[in-house]
């Protein structure tokens, strides 16, 4: 396992879904069980690092809310992988990041 082979932790942070408290439990991953939302997992991962140096993996449709989140808390050391597996039936075409307005030079 790459954590492992870097010797780092692997944190999950997921109040809600049972599905994935089985998975953590059967990976022996820690689960804080605290977030109710995207913008609490983000925090508490980069809460949680040593360095400021993150990776979040992440369904591909989930991903882009960790990215916008992870930016926006200054997680600019982190990196980003999606899973095979997407977390709604929409995928991730229905994901909804707004763009902020451009500055006019």
């Amino acid at each position: 396992m790459l954590a492992r082979d870097l010797d780092v932790a692997v944190i999950a942070n997921d109040a809600r879904d049972e599905n994935n408290a089985a998975l953590y439990e059967a990976r022996g991953i820690r689960n804080l069980g605290t977030a109710l939302r995207t913008r609490d997992e983000v925090v508490s991962a980069l809460a949680h690092s040593r360095t400021g140096e993150v990776l979040f993996v992440s369904s591909p449709d989930h991903l882009p809310r960790v990215v916008r989140d992870a930016m926006a808390q200054g997680g600019t050391r982190a990196l980003f992988a999606a899973s095979d597996v997407p977390f709604s039936a929409y995928g991730p075409g229905q994901v909804d990041i707004r763009e902020p307005a451009h500055r006019k030079s």
